[in-house]
């Protein structure tokens, strides 16, 4: 399909669909020798990961990352240290499709032949037809982004290696923009908006922090975890915890719910979306 893949000396292929089993996004041109963990890639998934606050989509996808190929199994060599480390051929991520409401297919099936306002679905049909995947949006549905933040992870990663920081905030939302700020503020900010979020991510500490998923497990080990998650979604979103904007801004320094380093700002940006949404 054209369309699904971009780059020339560091390539992106990305795959899947809304309500296929999931989404995959492969990586070619980067560096060997980089050591790589899925929790550090879900890391950057969490942060455009839906159900987390008031402002995001009620879908509660666990977005949870698998390294399917492009990383040693074994040191390379006993004691050369490279387990876990890029070797230079395609890396693959798996982001399996946890939280498919299956309820819904019957209501895309009643209506996907009415185009969406703001949808690609006329377009979609026009240019694929009768069998386009229609299901939930299917590859231009927004969880097509998840594997766009996985595959760019990596960039990001061997940037970082030549000195170059890559990061971002929130700097205009519903009408309110953020005041000037400088560099290293912003990149402070943005640090501690991430670990704060890590914090109180509930998938972040059932998986990674109790060490359900581990590196060291084969690949159909994790699929059983998952598989267990899947069931487990929303008891395991139940142990989110409390989001108390004083005890966050006091820890962390930052706004709860959005990623402006200006935090009064970012509290009337969430006050404007919330007007709107309650206005329609």
């Amino acid at each position: 399909m054209i369309g699904c893949h971009i780059g020339r000396n560091f390539q992106v292929t990305v795959a899947g669909g809304s309500y296929q089993d999931g989404l995959s996004a492969i990586v070619q041109g980067h560096t060997p020798g980089l050591l790589l963990t899925e929790q550090e890639i879900y890391g950057d998934l969490l942060l455009r990961k839906p159900g987390a606050d008031e402002l995001s989509s009620p879908r509660k996808e666990s977005d949870l990352p698998i390294i399917y190929t492009g990383l040693n199994a074994a040191d390379t060599i006993e004691g050369a240290g490279n387990k876990n480390h890029t070797n230079g051929t395609p890396l693959t991520i798996l982001i399996p499709n946890l939280d498919r409401h299956f309820i819904h297919i019957k209501q895309y099936q009643d209506t996907n032949r009415t185009p969406r306002p703001g949808h690609a679905s006329y377009a979609s049909f026009m240019k694929y037809g009768p069998d386009d995947d229609a299901i939930g949006a299917g590859i231009f549905s927004g969880r097509y982004t998840s594997t766009i933040v996985a595959a760019g992870y990596i960039a990001k990663k061997i940037l970082k290696k030549c000195g170059i920081e890559v990061f971002s905030y929130v700097k205009e939302l519903a009408s309110v923009k953020c005041p000037e700020v400088n560099y290293t503020k912003a990149l402070e900010y943005a640090n501690a908006y991430k670990q704060m979020r890590r914090d109180h991510d509930p998938f972040y500490q059932e998986i990674y922090v109790k060490g359900r998923v581990t590196m060291d497990m084969r690949f159909l080990e994790k699929v059983r975890i998952f598989a267990d998650i899947e069931n487990e979604i929303d008891a395991i979103r139940g142990k989110t915890p409390k989001m108390d904007p004083y005890q966050i801004k006091n820890k962390y320094g930052v706004h709860h719910i959005v990623n402006c380093p200006d935090i009064d700002a970012a509290q009337a940006m969430t006050d404007a979306c919330n007007r709107i949404s309650a206005t329609g």
